[in-house]
C-alpha cells in the first residue's frame, strides 16, 4: 500500500503546523511506500524531485499564487499519476487546488481528507470555495480531525461525523524527552534562564527565582506571526501591565516581559507597535528559530500565551510543545480544537477571543501565583504524556487507515 500526501508547501520551505503533521506521519509510516506532492515556495521555480528526512518529495512548479494559494498544472497531473489504485491519498486540507483536483477525480485509491483547520483564511473566496469543500468531504472515504471541537466548530463537518476519525496531533519524541529532563530537574511552571557557566562559554540552565529583577515573569508566544494570532492584542495588554507596575508604590506587581518566537508577515508591524507602545525593553522578537532554540525559549518562560482570535487556529501544536515542559497555557475559547488541548482551570486559563480585559486578568492571575503555575504546569505535563505522544498519534492513525484499507466500517 502506498501513501500519497498532498499538501500546499512542505519542509523546509514551510515549517507550519500542517507540515509538522505530515512529517510526523511520514516518519511513523516508514515501513510503507510514501511520497509527498507539494508546490514550490514561489512561482517560477522549476519542478524538482528530492527527499526530506529520507521521504521522496515532488515539488511542482507553480505559475500563480492567489490568496496564498499556489496554482500548478503539474501538481494536478502528478496528483493522479503518482497515486496508487491500491493505495491511500491523504489530502491535507485546506488547499483549493486539491479540491479542484478531487472535482475532476485527479486522484487514485482511497481518499482521506485531513481537516487541519477551517477555511476562514479564504474569507473573500468562501462563498465560491464552499461548494468545492463540500464536494471533497462527500468524496472522502475518511476525514481526520484533531478533536471533537474541530467537528462542533464547523458548519460543514457535523453532517459527515460518521466519516470522521479523531487523531490528535503530537510532538516529537526528542521534544518529549527534553521536557521530561527539564521537569525532573526544575519542576513545573517555573522558568530557567541561560547562564554562561565556564571559560569556554558553554551555556547551562539555572533556575530563575525572580531575584534578577524582583518578581519577574517571562511570557512566551510561539507561532507564526499572522493575522489571527492576536499578537497586537497581547502587546496592548503588556502595555497595561507595565502601567500598573508604575503606579504600584509597594512593588508587589510582577515585572513582565514577553518573547515572540517565530516569524511571519506581521513581524515588522508588531515590532513597530512595540516601539510605539514604548515596550522595546520588555519585548524580544527571535524570528524563525531551530527546534533546539525553540526549546531554549520554552525553558526560560513561565507560561505560554496563545491569544488567537479566529477559528483559523484549529489546534495549535505550540500548546503541546510548552505543556511538555510543564508550562501552563493561556488560550482562547475558540470554536475549534484549541480549548480542548489546554483545559481551562486544569492546565491553564481560557479567555474570550479578542477580550483585552480577560487576557489581562488571566496573565495577572498566573503571574502573581507561583503555586498556581506549578499546579497547572504539572497537569499540563501529565496531559501531554497521556494524550499527545507521537506513538499514540501514529497508532490511532494506523488503526484507522488499516480499517479503511480493508474496507471495514469505522
Amino acid at each position: 500500500m502506498k501513501l500519497t500526501h498532498l499538501t500546499k508547501i512542505y519542509f523546509p520551505d514551510n515549517g507550519g503546523g500542517i507540515s509538522q503533521a505530515v512529517e510526523t506521519v511520514t516518519d511513523g509510516f516508514r515501513d510503507m511506500e510514501q511520497e509527498v506532492i507539494c508546490c514550490q515556495r514561489k512561482p517560477g521555480i522549476e519542478t524538482v524531485e528530492d527527499t526530506y528526512e529520507g521521504i521522496p518529495v515532488l515539488r511542482c512548479k507553480q505559475f500563480l499564487d492567489v490568496a496564498s494559494t499556489p496554482f500548478s498544472f503539474r501538481f494536478l497531473k502528478e496528483m493522479k499519476r503518482r497515486g496508487a489504485n491500491d493505495g491511500i491519498t491523504i489530502y491535507n486540507f485546506p488547499y483549493p487546488l486539491c479540491d479542484i483536483g478531487i472535482l475532476f477525480h485527479c486522484y487514485r485509491g482511497k481518499l482521506v481528507l485531513w481537516w487541519h483547520c477551517d477555511f476562514v483564511s479564504y474569507k473573500r473566496l468562501a462563498p465560491f470555495y464552499r461548494p468545492f469543500v463540500k464536494h471533497s468531504l462527500k468524496k472522502a472515504d475518511m476525514i481526520l480531525v484533531s478533536s471533537d471541537g474541530t467537528i462542533d466548530g464547523s458548519d460543514l463537518l457535523p453532517q459527515f461525523r460518521d466519516k470522521c476519525l479523531k487523531v490528535p496531533y503530537s510532538i516529537s519524541d526528542e521534544h518529549l524527552r527534553a521536557g521530561e529532563e527539564y521537569v525532573e530537574k526544575y519542576g513545573y511552571g517555573v522558568s530557567a534562564c541561560v547562564k554562561i557557566s565556564d571559560e569556554e562559554g558553554a551555556a547551562s540552565l539555572e533556575l530563575d527565582d525572580g531575584s534578577v529583577n524582583g518578581n519577574h515573569v517571562h511570557m512566551l508566544f510561539l507561532g507564526r506571526l499572522v493575522w489571527y494570532k492576536g499578537g497586537d492584542l497581547l502587546l496592548h495588554v503588556l502595555k497595561r501591565l507595565v502601567e500598573e507596575e508604575k503606579i504600584d508604590a509597594e512593588g508587589n506587581t510582577p515585572v513582565y516581559d514577553l518573547t515572540f518566537v517565530g516569524g511571519g508577515p506581521k513581524q515588522e508591524e508588531l515590532e513597530a507597535l512595540t516601539a510605539d507602545l514604548g515596550l522595546t525593553d520588555r519585548v524580544r522578537f527571535t524570528g524563525m528559530v531551530s527546534e533546539e532554540e525553540k526549546r531554549e525559549e520554552i525553558r526560560r518562560s513561565d507560561f505560554l500565551v496563545l491569544p488567537s482570535t479566529s477559528e483559523a487556529e484549529s489546534f495549535a501544536i505550540v500548546q503541546i510543545e510548552a505543556m511538555a515542559f510543564g508550562k501552563p497555557v493561556i488560550n482562547t475559547r475558540l470554536n475549534s480544537g484549541v480549548p480542548y488541548v489546554s483545559i481551562d482551570g486544569e492546565t491553564g486559563l481560557t479567555v474570550t477571543p479578542g477580550s483585552e480585559d480577560e487576557l489581562l486578568q488571566a496573565i495577572k492571575t498566573l503571574g502573581k501565583s507561583k503555586d498556581l503555575r506549578e499546579r497547572y504546569g504539572r497537569a499540563a505535563y501529565e496531559r501531554v504524556q497521556a494524550e499527545y505522544t507521537r506513538e499514540k498519534m501514529i497508532r490511532r492513525l494506523k488503526d484507522g487507515l488499516e480499517t479503511l484499507y480493508k474496507g471495514e466500517k469505522m
